[in-house]
């Protein structure tokens, strides 16, 4: 390990969360880097078992994310469910005012998944993955969690399938990270008023493309606001399939107005009727598109 501790010799021993695709041995060569991407993570091992550490929270700062990861990935028996898509928490580590989580190293981003001239996904590959992702969604939405950073590169997966290059039948499994921005609310308060107001991040820092709700002031719903985020690089990178039934889910995730958008299990109804009806050998080709990362 390098004095950066973002390089290791050799690959990890199997951990159930990271593997190499039997299409594309060369990744074998990329998990003994590790991708840090700010000062708030530090990669580490342990029975050469690879995780990411993470600053949760900074005095009171970060408690409500600290409680909201504990709420989806350490109860029992939910976090045993095959629909809770959370990346667990292996362990937590106090050190004075300074609260860590261990979290498990898992493979790319959906977002570089989702990219035909770095990856050679089908759209086969693809839709089975955003069938994973929604159902991540259905499940911290039915827990009164919204998410407020739901783009695509808040997905994680355990292996890029890229059955172009030989068929995929095994499915990487999805996991959804990074709660920081999100907001839970109590049972007791009713649906109509699980609002919120402002930004996920502040004005200065916040990068992300902006929703209609975000540019105003009113209070708004979060859930709705994560339906229009989850919809954003789909529609960027997702909706010249050729295949009409995919290609027209997307467009009303971003509607103008929130009222007007369906919900994460409505979508992922659609796309499963979808692919019950249609012929595998359809969907098992590669797509095009002209992505725009933000």
């Amino acid at each position: 390990m390098n004095e950066l501790n973002q390089f290791i010799d050799g690959p990890p021993s199997p951990s159930n969360y990271i593997f190499v695709p039997h299409n594309f041995q060369l990744v074998a060569g990329n998990l003994s880097r590790f991708p840090v991407g700010n000062g708030c993570l530090h990669a580490a091992q342990k029975d050469n078992r690879y995780y990411v550490v993470r600053v949760i929270s900074v005095g009171g700062q970060g408690r409500n994310n600290l409680h909201i990861l504990r709420l989806l990935s350490t109860n029992s028996p939910d976090n045993l469910l095959s629909n809770n898509h959370i990346l667990p928490i292996v362990t937590e580590i106090v050190y004075q005012d300074i609260h860590f989580a261990v979290f498990p190293k898992v493979g790319p981003r959906i977002q570089v998944a989702m990219m035909p001239l770095v990856q050679k996904s089908t759209v086969e590959d693809i839709v089975y993955i955003i069938m994973q992702a929604l159902e991540a969604v259905i499940y911290i939405h039915g827990k009164s969690v919204a998410h407020r950073d739901l783009f695509m590169d808040n997905f994680l997966l355990e292996w890029s399938p890229q059955s172009l290059l030989g068929q995929n039948w095994t499915r990487p499994r999805v996991y959804l990270i990074d709660f920081e921005t999100a907001v839970h609310f109590s049972s007791d308060v009713h649906p109509s008023d699980r609002l919120t107001s402002g930004l996920p991040f502040p004005d200065a820092t916040y990068q992300r493309k902006r929703a209609p709700e975000l540019l105003g002031s009113e209070p708004y719903c979060p859930f709705q606001l994560d339906m229009w985020q989850f919809g954003f690089h789909l529609m960027q990178m997702f909706s010249t399939t050729g295949i009409a039934g995919i290609d027209s889910l997307w467009p009303p995730l971003m509607s103008e107005n929130p009222a007007d958008r369906p919900t994460a299990q409505e979508i992922f109804q659609t796309l499963g009727d979808l692919i019950s009806t249609v012929p595998p050998k359809s969907l098992q080709k590669g797509y095009e598109c002209d992505p725009i990362i933000i």
